[in-house]
């Protein structure tokens, strides 16, 4: 529940920061604005030293291994999703010598190349090779989406519609994020079982597959 409440922070800044964004650029100009928001974020540094181990953790020993995470996971997940968005943005962008990969192709595939990831988790989940291995393949895949869903917005609906569109594509996003959360929660407290929270999750993936496609 504590994990669903702190990804919920991220649907609400959605919501709140452009908004928030647009008043500081009005009023200090975007400079101004910058330099503030810089100064927010800022402040998670903070936050972050003095996230330390409760006496409750320390007696359980909750650490990330418990969780059946890795030191090194998050650091594979973060390199293969920032190489996926280079190397997706360079192929969906070269039309000019005709060798340009079509963007819907790209986004079905990667959200069903990752969803067949997320499904077979539980299965290899209990070694490191295999946690490595789905840290790589989330982290690749869902890099793709960030660089073809805006030029597959602007060929859907045009240059006209585009803020409108990328503004209903963020609440879509955030309202997952919102929803999906207490939901994981509640499908666990009910069946006592991680692995059906990504069964759970696998599946969805799936149905936005389909959607893209």
């Amino acid at each position: 529940m504590a994990c669903g409440i702190g990804v919920t922070g991220y649907s609400f800044g959605i919501v709140v920061v452009p908004l928030m964004l647009q008043a500081l650029e009005e009023t200090y100009g975007w400079r101004g604005a910058y330099l503030v928001m810089g100064g927010l974020v800022l402040n998670l540094c903070v936050c972050g030293l003095i996230m330390k181990p409760s006496v409750l953790e320390k007696s359980r020993g909750m650490t990330t291994q418990f969780l059946g995470l890795g030191a090194d996971d998050p650091k594979i997940l973060g390199f293969f999703n920032m190489a996926s968005r280079v190397l997706v943005g360079l192929g969906t962008n070269d039309a000019g010598r005709g060798t340009s990969l079509d963007k819907t192709c790209v986004l079905f595939g990667s959200l069903s190349l990752q969803s067949i990831a997320i499904l077979c988790f539980p299965w290899y989940s209990s070694t490191t090779a295999g946690r490595l291995s789905f840290a790589a393949i989330i982290g690749f895949y869902y890099g793709v989406q960030p660089s073809v869903t805006t030029p597959l917005t602007v060929d859907s609906v045009g240059l006209q519609w585009i803020s409108p569109a990328v503004g209903m594509i963020m609440f879509g996003k955030g309202l997952g994020m919102v929803v999906g959360p207490p939901l994981a929660t509640s499908l666990y407290n009910f069946t006592r079982d991680y692995n059906d929270t990504f069964l759970f999750g696998g599946v969805v993936n799936c149905a936005a597959a389909f959607y893209a496609w």
